[in-house]
């Protein structure tokens, strides 16, 4: 349901879940509902601002909880629907990216040491063997998003290591990937 904030209140309560911290709120809302909220930050809307809330729980002792985004990020059915990162978005990004490594090297060293054909070997790297729909914050994704900046900061090493092939500008990517991976 959409309504507006009558009166929003960080209670100064927090508490750790999932490896993040929450800020507890009081909101009172025109439509005459009122409860508390959980959201990452401290005061993320402000009195006035129109929002979607959904009701997430009532306990008799606690009150209501609610779930308070802008409207329209709620789906209907009451899911938020994840954003997609399309095969042709990511083959862009990668091809993209390939440029910016070749264009780096090269300028780096003000010669030509990588030519276009080190830019399918770069993309070859970055796709990782993805196709279809890349579901956003899922691995594949996280696997793309962290091969992007493999390949990026191996372009930018060569400011101090030197590189005369596409191979070797992978073989230093594969490892910072290997680190980013491990966590």
């Amino acid at each position: 349901m959409i309504t507006k904030i009558k009166t929003v209140k960080d209670t100064q309560r927090t508490f750790e879940s999932h490896g993040k911290t929450f800020h507890v709120h009081q909101y009172e809302f025109e439509n005459g509902e009122h409860g508390q909220a959980n959201h990452a930050s401290a005061l993320p809307y402000k009195v006035g601002d129109e929002v979607e809330i959904e009701e997430k729980k009532n306990d008799p002792k606690y009150g209501k909880t609610f779930k308070v985004s802008k409207p329209n990020a709620f789906q209907k059915g009451g899911g938020y629907k994840k954003p997609q990162l399309k095969f042709v978005d990511a083959k862009r990004m990668a091809s993209s990216n390939a440029v910016h490594a070749v264009v780096t090297i090269n300028s780096t060293y003000s010669e030509e040491r990588l030519k276009g054909d080190s830019l399918a070997t770069f993309e070859k790297f970055t796709l990782g063997g993805i196709s279809g729909d890349i579901d956003k914050f899922t691995e594949e994704d996280s696997l793309f998003t962290s091969r992007l900046s493999s390949l990026n900061n191996a372009a930018a090493m060569s400011g101090y290591k030197s590189y005369n092939n596409a191979l070797e500008v992978l073989e230093e990517a594969k490892k910072l990937y290997s680190y980013i991976i491990r966590g």
